[in-house]
């Protein structure tokens, strides 16, 4: 892993464990990540938004508003990238998100061999829930095609109603720090275990309740923090 890329995944880790302690005396809130409408990250949750305030500007280098935006803090001091979600072929978001490593990092490509550019919430499940915008990730390929179709289809079957937000989920949380996904006996799912716990202990969780919820992930639609 070349040290930009390590940067990348240490940067959306810091985004994830920012914005869940920033919000602890709120009820230990994760970020969103999807949304239909763009604008309700600049605005929720309301306390904590007015104390944390988050600015949507135009990506340098992308291609508009209407399909990529970065989402800035400033006082937690992280900047993410959020991508509209368009057709299954459409690899616009890939190359708006290497706009947005060129521009954040300075990395000339804003491309890594060995790695994608990632939903955090996929296409699959928003096109089941209808939100219309997500977070991208900087995911290695073997994680990501980890979070396949057989994985996608257990989710899918337990994705039931529409939101107007998403948070964070197990899902999503794994996505960010790039933690693969194994199919176990029946229908279980199994992960590196070391790598799971190190990402709960960050974030002050269980590391059995990450794993009882990776084990029922045809069940999960919302990521539930819990007490360690």
């Amino acid at each position: 892993m070349t040290d930009t890329a390590r940067k990348i995944i240490n940067d959306q880790q810091e985004w994830i464990r920012k914005e869940y302690f920033a919000t602890k005396a709120d009820g230990d809130i994760l970020p969103y990540m999807a949304l239909k409408d763009i604008e309700e990250v600049t605005r929720s949750p309301g306390a904590h938004r007015r104390e944390h305030e988050i600015v949507l500007k135009e990506l340098p280098g992308g291609s508009g508003l209407e399909t990529a935006r970065i989402a800035m803090c400033e006082t937690l001091g992280y900047s993410v990238m959020w991508a509209r979600y368009k057709s299954r072929s459409d690899r616009t978001y890939a190359e708006d998100f290497a706009a947005f490593i060129k521009y954040k990092y300075g990395h000339p490509t804003g491309k890594f061999q060995g790695f994608h550019a990632d939903h955090v919430f996929s296409l699959a499940r928003a096109e089941v829930s209808k939100e219309k915008w997500t977070v991208v990730c900087l995911c290695p390929a073997s994680v990501n095609t980890s979070h396949g179709a057989k994985t996608e289809k257990s989710i899918l079957a337990g994705l039931t109603g529409s939101k107007e937000q998403r948070l964070l989920d197990t899902i999503g949380l794994l996505k960010c720090y790039g933690i693969r996904i194994f199919k176990g006996d029946g229908d279980t799912y199994q992960v590196d275990e070391e790598a799971l716990e190190l990402a709960a202990r960050q974030l002050s969780l269980s590391g059995i309740d990450l794993s009882e919820d990776i084990d029922f992930l045809k069940k999960v639609t919302d990521f539930r923090p819990c007490e360690t």
